[in-house]
């Protein structure tokens, strides 16, 4: 039996993948580099909630302890098959779909591959058109995600679980992973378009480390409580991007 394995999104992923180049690790890899052969990490970006509780549900038994990332409310896990377009053509499968304008990106720059597959990238857009205008189905969302929640508290009433988003659903935290990302780039003006985020696991190197000593914290049976005047502030996207 192992020691650890880590649940989540792109808020816990190690980051081998990483396109861009960075001089620092995330979190997560560090964890990693810490437990060795004793760790696996399941996170992967973009994935939902349902997910990472059923690669929990997959895999718990394995390991001795376990650290849980929760995510976004209404993220989905459907499967469709894109190609590349041009002369080259590449054929590849999105599994994780976070967001309308992911399925517009989507949409307008790769190929899909048949009529049904189009049909289904159409319901998913539908999807989130209506849950960013439906105040009904986030209380119902909220209570999706609460349940799942309480599903790994259940079987697994040591696991560590820690927002990625806060909904006020874990009642230790009064804050998310999202918080310390958002709060390191409150004061910027990002230019338009948006650039893409190359911080690892969305955080700087002073909040990654900080983050660890947490995780840690928590694994040694402590909690270290967040303080935003320590996270790091930037006055503009080009100072954020050299602190990497």
């Amino acid at each position: 039996m192992k020691e650890l394995a880590l649940f989540g999104d792109s808020f816990a992923e190690s980051c081998d993948d990483f396109k861009h180049t960075v001089m620092h690790r995330g979190w997560a890899k560090q964890l990693m580099i810490m437990y060795g052969n004793n760790m696996d990490n399941f996170a992967i970006a973009g994935s939902s909630l349902e997910f990472s509780v059923q690669n929990f549900l997959e895999n718990h038994e394995q390991y001795k302890k376990i650290v849980f990332v929760t995510t976004w409310l209404h993220r989905l896990h459907i499967p469709i098959e894109f190609r590349t377009s041009g002369n080259n053509q590449t054929s590849y499968t999105v599994n994780h779909w976070a967001s309308y304008d992911q399925c517009e990106h989507m949409e307008n720059y790769f190929v899909m591959e048949s009529a049904d597959q189009k049909q289904t990238l159409k319901a998913v857009k539908d999807y989130f058109m209506y849950i960013t205008t439906s105040v009904h189905e986030e209380k119902y969302a909220l209570l999706r995600h609460r349940s799942l929640i309480d599903l790994v508290k259940k079987i697994r009433p040591d696991a560590i679980i820690i927002p990625g988003c806060d909904y006020g659903l874990i009642d230790e935290y009064t804050w998310g992973l999202k918080t310390i990302s958002e709060h390191e780039v409150s004061l910027v003006t990002k230019p338009q378009p948006t650039p893409i985020d190359i911080r690892h696991n969305h955080m700087t190197p002073v909040s990654n480390s900080w983050v660890l000593e947490h995780v840690l914290g928590r694994l040694a049976g402590n909690f270290i409580e967040l303080d935003l005047d320590k996270i790091p502030q930037f006055n503009s996207w080009d100072e954020l991007v050299k602190s990497l």
